[in-house]
């Protein structure tokens, strides 16, 4: 049977629906985990540990090797095209987290808002981003009334 010839009653166990407000298209209904609210400090904690830890365990047998040769260090960051659109990708990934963290830590008034910061100029985007994701779930606790 071809992908295409997919009957109704099939959309809702693939998680695809249809109805009259997707005007007869198939919508995408993702398939998700449901981590329950409470918990979602834990998980985010743990990503920033996970975010400390997986990028220094390659990086600090490097500097022990070579000393702080910056200029040794950008020549082998830049060494072949692959890693050169690696690092494009992750100084990219940094700019825009950095325009978000400034941009949502304003709308929702966040304090600590230097920690992400100086996190994803120091780690990287493997650290700021759950360190962001968990001072907004902590600063979204407090804000709900008891």
């Amino acid at each position: 049977m071809p992908w295409f010839n997919i009957e109704p009653r099939h959309f809702y166990r693939y998680g695809l629906r249809t109805g009259t407000e997707s005007f007869g298209r198939m919508e995408f209904k993702p398939f998700s985990v449901v981590v329950p609210r409470f918990l979602m400090k834990y998980v985010y904690g743990c990503l920033c540990l996970v975010g400390i830890i997986l990028p220094f365990t390659q990086f600090v047998p490097w500097p022990l090797a070579y000393g702080l040769q910056l200029l040794q260090l950008i020549a082998e960051a830049s060494a072949s095209p692959i890693s050169a659109f690696a690092w494009l990708d992750v100084l990219v990934s940094a700019i825009v987290l950095i325009g978000f963290v400034l941009h949502e830590g304003r709308k929702l008034k966040m304090r600590w808002l230097w920690l992400p910061l100086l996190g994803t100029l120091t780690v990287g985007v493997s650290l700021g981003l759950p360190l962001l994701l968990l001072l907004r779930e902590l600063h979204l606790k407090r804000q709900v009334p008891a």
